[in-house]
């Protein structure tokens, strides 16, 4: 249909019929599922771009965002997150701490230097939150 391309009549081929002959009626009504009948709702030279991100058909990890592009698209993990974006998303400490040490794994807070206390309070446990910096 016009919103889902991915649903629309669109076979491997050219106008002449699908890749490898055979009828494109039996091609859509047995390999599909579908009825040769029911109109596409679009017609094109190629199939138009499906925006996986938009229909929920990307795989992105839960701390990543989606991103169309032209035949694809790609995964990008939050900001205090770094990965591939697909299969993972590990924290780190978003900016330098400033008079301190970042602690690394698992929870990725700055450690202040001796001398140095936060005045911001810890980090909340919602994904990329701000790492607090050391201050006197």
């Amino acid at each position: 249909n016009e919103d889902n391309p991915t649903l629309g009549r669109c076979l491997q081929g050219d106008f002449s019929g699908p890749l490898g002959g055979g009828n494109c009626s039996l091609w859509v009504g047995e390999g599909l599922g579908l009825s040769a009948a029911l109109p596409a709702r679009w017609a094109y030279a190629r199939c138009p771009d499906v925006d996986e991100c938009r229909l929920g058909l990307a795989r992105c990890h839960l701390r990543a965002s989606c991103l169309n592009t032209p035949l694809s698209y790609e995964c990008h993990c939050q900001r205090g997150y770094q990965g591939d974006g697909v299969t993972y998303c590990n924290r780190t400490c978003l900016e330098d701490c400033g008079h301190g040490v970042c602690s690394g794994p698992p929870d990725f807070t700055c450690v202040c230097d001796l001398g140095w206390t936060s005045d911001l309070p810890p980090p909340t446990p919602a994904p990329g939150p701000p790492v607090p910096r050391g201050s006197r």
